[in-house]
This record gives structure tokens, C-alpha cells and sequence, in this order.
């Protein structure tokens, strides 16, 4: 019984141990996929994106590293398809002997869509107004609850509108995401509508 008990503890040691590596590798701040406006995500919290899901291809998507959720639009007009916009971590093997794993490193948005139960890339976030082929009313749904989950994250719409007016520089975004941010009653001071400018940073 003893050695059960044993084995169980060094099972869960090992679990803590990977864990523990999973989180002193990623980085101090994060970049937001959206408006460029870096966060710390120990305190800036977003949905983690689950590992263990299924795609058309068969294989993963988007790495095998870390995701977060940025953004969920489920389209009731068809079937129920979902669509995703993510962004996070990925690892890349290093040329040793062995073969070992980098540090993870920041990856861009990410649109995704969900049908049948499996995933597939659709492409950048870049591309979403543009690029994908979307109509309006699914890209306006994600920019919708893309901001939800940042107010959410941030802790409330006022500490987001701080986190905005300590960052520098000045970002121009598409009309729709900013018609989003007005409709939430969020008011990001500089923000401009046109091309995707640069982004802003925060400290």
C-alpha cells in the first residue's frame, strides 16, 4: 500500500514539477491580438484555449503551445458553426542533439472556426475584415465579444480605459472594432479608425 501511495505522490510531484516549468516560461507581457495594448497575464486573465481538441486536418492547427481566447461568435443561422479568434505561445524544437524546446514565443491572432466538432484555421487576425470571406454580423459578433472578454480580463471597463492611457503611441483600427468599443461604453482616448496602425504598450 505504502509504495501505491508513493508512486501516486511522485506522479503528482511530476504533474506540479511541468507545471510549474509551463508557467516560469511565459513571458512578462503579452500582446493583445486586437489593438497592440500589452498586458501582464498574470493579472490580465483570458479564457485559456483547450489542447485537447479536434481538427479537420488531423493534426493541430496552431502549435502545440499555449492559446488564450480572445474572442467566440456562434452563428445560429448555420448549424451552430463557431468561430474563434485566439492568439498565444508556441515552442519551436532547437537544433541539438537531442532535440530539445525553446522558450515559447508570442504568436499572432488567430481566426478559427469550429463546425462538425472539429477546428480549422480560417487565417490572421489581420485578414478578419477583409481577407476571410466573413459577413458583417459574424465579424461584428466577435469584435462584440472580444471586447466583453477584454473588459472582463481587465477587470472592469474603467481599469481597461487605464491600462489604454498609460500606453504610448497611437493605433488607427478598423470602423468596426471601434464601433464595438462605443457601443460597450468603452472609451479608449487616441484611438482612430482606418488602416491598422501601430500598436501601444503598457507598463
Amino acid at each position: 500500500m505504502k509504495y501505491i501511495v508513493l508512486s501516486l505522490w511522485l506522479i503528482v510531484l511530476q504533474i506540479s514539477c511541468v507545471g510549474a516549468s509551463e508557467r516560469s516560461r511565459i513571458p512578462t507581457y503579452m500582446t493583445d491580438p486586437l489593438i497592440g495594448l500589452e498586458y501582464e497575464p498574470k493579472s490580465v486573465v483570458f479564457d485559456r484555449f483547450p489542447r485537447a481538441v479536434k481538427w479537420e486536418s488531423g493534426a493541430p492547427g496552431i502549435g502545440d503551445g499555449i492559446n488564450w481566447v480572445f474572442s467566440v461568435c456562434v452563428d445560429a443561422d448555420h448549424l451552430g458553426d463557431e468561430y474563434w479568434i485566439v492568439a498565444g505561445l508556441s515552442r519551436s524544437w532547437l537544433d541539438t542533439e537531442p532535440p530539445s524546446r525553446g522558450d515559447y514565443e508570442e504568436t499572432a491572432g488567430t481566426v478559427l472556426v469550429k463546425r462538425a466538432g472539429r477546428y480549422r484555421v480560417l487565417g490572421s487576425y489581420g485578414k478578419l475584415y477583409k481577407m476571410l470571406g466573413l459577413s458583417e454580423k459574424i465579424v461584428g459578433c466577435l469584435l462584440r465579444d472580444a471586447v466583453e472578454r477584454m473588459v472582463r480580463a481587465y477587470g472592469g471597463k474603467g481599469a481597461l480605459e487605464a491600462a489604454w492611457g498609460r500606453s504610448t503611441g497611437v493605433i488607427s483600427v478598423e470602423p468596426a472594432l471601434a464601433r464595438a468599443f462605443e457601443d460597450a461604453g468603452v472609451h479608449l482616448a487616441g484611438m482612430t479608425t482606418g488602416e491598422k496602425g501601430s500598436g501601444r504598450a503598457v507598463r
